[in-house]
C-alpha cells in the first residue's frame, strides 16, 4: 500500500528549485499549497465525459481554501478555460504554456493535497504520497482504492424513469461500479448528477477540515460498511483491479449511505 512506505522516488534539487521557481509566482509562496487537476470540456474523443467541467464549477472550493490559509494550483498542459481570478494565492498553471516538462512532478510531489475529477494525473500525488480527494466520481475503476491516501466522493446517481436516488447498494447491484464509459450509465437506466458549485465547496471544505485536524468526523467509523458493502455486491473486479480496498468514502457520501441503512 501507497501509505505503508515511504516513496523511493528521488526529489532531485534541481526539481525542488523548480518548485521554488513556480511557487515565487504566488504573494506568499511559504504557504502550503493544495493542486487542483480537472478536466476541462475542451475534450476531443468524448465531448460528454461526465469529468469534464467548467473550472468556474470549483472557483468557490478553490476560494475558500485561500480563506483557510492555502495557495491553489490548477495545474493542466494547457486549457481553453483559465480561472479569471486576481487572488494572489491563486495560481492557473498550463505547463504548455507558463512552464516545461516535468513542471507535474514539481507541484505534485510537494502539495498539501490534490483534488481530482479522476483525470489521471492525481496519480502523481499518490505516487509521492499526496492527500487524494476525488469529486464526483461515478466511475469507481478510476479510482484508486488501493491505498486510504485516497479519499473519494460520490455524485447523485438516480433512476431514469422514477427519479429516484439509487442507494449505494443499488448501484453495486445494477453493475454501476464496472462502468468505464459514461454513455453506459444511461444504457443501465439510470442518470449521473454531478454536484453543483456549492455542493463541491462544502466537499473541499470538509476533506480540508479533515486535513487540517479540525474536525473528527464521526463518519470516518463506518468505513468498513461500504467496503463490505462493496465486495457482497459486484466489487470482485475492483477488489481484483486494486488488491485490498483501503481508500475512504468522503463523509458527506457516508453519511448518505447511512440514511440508506437507517
Amino acid at each position: 500500500c501507497l501509505s505503508d512506505h515511504r516513496t523511493t522516488l528521488a526529489i532531485p534539487d534541481q526539481v525542488s528549485a523548480r518548485r521554488r521557481e513556480i511557487l515565487s509566482n504566488f504573494g506568499s509562496p511559504s504557504l502550503p499549497y493544495v493542486v487542483f487537476t480537472i478536466r476541462d470540456r475542451r475534450i476531443l474523443h468524448d465531448p460528454d465525459d461526465l469529468r469534464n467541467r467548467s473550472v468556474i464549477e470549483f472557483e468557490p472550493a478553490i476560494t475558500s481554501l485561500t480563506e483557510r490559509g492555502f495557495n491553489v494550483i490548477r495545474l493542466m498542459a494547457t486549457t481553453t478555460d483559465p480561472l479569471s481570478s486576481t487572488n494572489e494565492r491563486i495560481l492557473d498553471w498550463q505547463v504548455r504554456r507558463d512552464g516545461r516538462p516535468g513542471d507535474e512532478i514539481a507541484i505534485m510531489s510537494d502539495a498539501a493535497f490534490v483534488v481530482s475529477t479522476t483525470t489521471g494525473g492525481d496519480s502523481l500525488g499518490l505516487i509521492y504520497q499526496r492527500p487524494v480527494l476525488y469529486v464526483d466520481s461515478a466511475r469507481l475503476l478510476l479510482v484508486f482504492l488501493g491505498t486510504e491516501l485516497a479519499k473519494f466522493h460520490m455524485p447523485r446517481i438516480e433512476d431514469a424513469v422514477t427519479g429516484n436516488r439509487l442507494t449505494f447498494r443499488e448501484v453495486l447491484d445494477r453493475g454501476l461500479a464496472r462502468v468505464r464509459e459514461t454513455h453506459e450509465f444511461a444504457e443501465r437506466g439510470v442518470r449521473v448528477i454531478n454536484s453543483s458549485p456549492q455542493e463541491i465547496k462544502q466537499c473541499v471544505d470538509e476533506f480540508a477540515d479533515l486535513f487540517l485536524g479540525s474536525t473528527n468526523s464521526a463518519a470516518e467509523t463506518h468505513q468498513s460498511q461500504w467496503r463490505e458493502t462493496l465486495l457482497l455486491h459486484g466489487g470482485s473486479e475492483l477488489a481484483h483491479r486494486h488488491g485490498e480496498i483501503r481508500a475512504r468514502m468522503h463523509p458527506a457520501s457516508l453519511r448518505d449511505l447511512e440514511e440508506e441503512s437507517s
